[in-house]
């Protein structure tokens, strides 16, 4: 993975300005963070106790034992109740807000991404992570409190943040959800898989067939970003990497920049009313 993580990054710097080099060494770190944070996931052999870490924060879970659980508990959908339909969703190539890593496509609900994880045979183990917030509303009641004199007291059922599962096959997929107002929605998709035989000629061929050919190919790295051959995506579109080496494949499919700026944007003017409603404003 470090021999890839060179690769792309001599490749890439070699012809890029010391302000295009210093953004590109940041993508390059972020995309590695994110790498080795999936690899951590993995099911371990040890019987101990799961790390404060990585244990869950679920209400009302069920054990998760040596064969695994259920990706999400039955606890995260007692107040998300809301859900999405993309699975039939037609993928397009080039246009990677289509794509799907295992069934899984940005966008989808707890629920729905619930389902797909049956499908595919994804499965909670005792060491995998399980991470949850609070509503859209308590968040913004969080962020309208530094506002307020008085803070408000609030509280709300837990909804799915973060969930890593183990497949049948040996691979290991985490799921990033974002908050909206309508409830959280898939908005990034880690996974990592042993090569299993596969050359980097065969795998070339394969993810080629799938999503088309990809905007920036570097040999061992690949990135689809909407048909832009510029190695800084648009904020505008959503992007996915994906690496190879012997020892397997790693893909990272996320939202766009635009997404998280305008979620973030939705999250403050919630805030800003919830302040608006219960504060008394500046006495002077």
């Amino acid at each position: 993975m470090r021999a890839i993580a060179f690769f792309l990054a001599t490749s890439l710097l070699a012809s890029a300005s010391p302000t295009q080099a210093q953004s590109i060494l940041s993508n390059l770190k972020q995309l590695k963070n994110s790498i080795q944070q999936l690899g951590s996931s993995r099911p371990q052999n040890s019987n101990g106790p799961a790390p404060a870490s990585q244990s869950s924060s679920a209400v009302g879970e069920s054990t998760v034992g040596e064969e695994g659980a259920d990706m999400f508990p039955a606890s995260a959908f007692t107040e998300d109740t809301s859900d999405t339909n993309l699975e039939a969703k037609t993928l397009l190539v080039r246009r990677p807000d289509t794509f799907d890593i295992r069934g899984f496509k940005l966008g989808m609900s707890p629920k729905e991404a619930f389902r797909v994880a049956n499908k595919a045979g994804f499965r909670r183990r005792w060491n995998d992570t399980y991470m949850t917030t609070g509503s859209f509303d308590l968040e913004a009641t969080r962020i309208a409190n530094y506002q307020l004199n008085k803070p408000i007291s609030d509280h709300s059922k837990t909804y799915a943040h973060i969930v890593t599962a183990a497949g049948r096959d040996g691979s290991s997929i985490q799921l990033t959800f974002t908050l909206e107002p309508a409830g959280p929605r898939l908005s990034t998709i880690g996974y990592s898989a042993k090569a299993d035989g596969m050359t980097k000629e065969q795998f070339t061929a394969a993810i080629t067939k799938k999503y088309g050919a990809a905007d920036l190919n570097s040999g061992s790295g690949w990135t689809w970003q909407s048909g832009s051959k510029s190695f800084f995506a648009p904020s505008s579109s959503a992007v996915m990497v994906a690496l190879f080496s012997d020892g397997g494949a790693t893909f990272d499919l996320h939202q766009s920049g635009d997404y998280s700026v305008a979620m973030k944007k939705a999250l403050d003017v919630r805030a800003q009313q919830i302040a608006s409603s219960r504060g008394g404003g500046v006495k002077f």
